[in-house]
Formats: C-alpha cells, sequence, structure tokens
C-alpha cells in the first residue's frame, strides 16, 4: 500500500557533484534524475522526461525558466515563455546525450507492453503529483512518441 500526499513530495534535492564525481557518468545522471523525479527507475525516466516535459510544459508556469537556468541555459530573462521552456526541454536533451542516455525507448520497449505501461502510469500513486491532468490515452501517445 501506498499513502501519497502531494505535501510530501519534495521541493528541492541536493546532489552533492563531489560525492558523485567518481561514479560513471550515466549511473550520475541517473542517479540526479532518481533525486529529482524521486523515482528508482533513473534510465526510463532520464529517457522519457524530456517528452513528459513538452508535455506539461502548458500546465508548468515559469519553473522551466528555473530549469533552463539551472541547466545553464545563457539569456533566459531575455526569453518569451515559449522559448525558455523549449530551451529547458533541450537542455535536459543535451545533458541525457552528453551522459549516453537513449534517445528514446527503441530498445527497451515493446509496442505491445505499452497498454500496460500506460495503465501502470495511470494508476501509480505518484500521477496525482502530475502539473497536468492525464489519462491513460495521453500516457499510450507519450509512450508510442519514444518507439
Amino acid at each position: 500500500m501506498v499513502c501519497v500526499d502531494p505535501h510530501d513530495i519534495p521541493v528541492v534535492a541536493f546532489i552533492d557533484p563531489e560525492m558523485m564525481a567518481s561514479m560513471p557518468k550515466r549511473l550520475t545522471a541517473a542517479t540526479g534524475m532518481d533525486a529529482l523525479y524521486d523515482t528508482p527507475h533513473g534510465i526510463a525516466n532520464a529517457i522519457i522526461l524530456p517528452t513528459v516535459m513538452e508535455y506539461n510544459a502548458e500546465a508548468t508556469g515559469e519553473k522551466y525558466r528555473e530549469i533552463a537556468r539551472a541547466m545553464g541555459v545563457k539569456g533566459v530573462d531575455d526569453m518569451t515563455q515559449e522559448e525558455y521552456r523549449k530551451a529547458a526541454v533541450d537542455a535536459v536533451k543535451q545533458l541525457s546525450q552528453d551522459v549516453g542516455i537513449p534517445a528514446d525507448l527503441k530498445d527497451i520497449v515493446k509496442r505491445e507492453d505499452i497498454p500496460f505501461l500506460a495503465q501502470s502510469a495511470y494508476d501509480d500513486a505518484c500521477r496525482p503529483g502530475n502539473p497536468k491532468e492525464t489519462s491513460v490515452e495521453d500516457i499510450t501517445k507519450l509512450y508510442e512518441s519514444l518507439l
């Protein structure tokens, strides 16, 4: 049984870069994604993260500006909301590419697995914490876009 309250979701995650420096790049990235998104499935989440960020963008207010800034994007304050949202997603994609995270799920997920994965994601106790309302159909389309 899982008890999830949106107030229990951390606002900040502290990641000590010195402690992670000796880890392989790919594991470091997965660990960082785990800490930031509270999931034990770091690589899979790192793969799907940019797609989910694009899906959620319209419901995030100015949060992506701070993500873009934290990712080292220059000129964020001079960007429109659409521009800094895209910049944040692009920066996350670039980080994943730099550390060897696959860009899609082609070698990981079979098309016939998508209905189960989509329903499982929808039924997950953490789904209510997503910034945008979603459906099994929406989640299915997100998975399909990564094949």
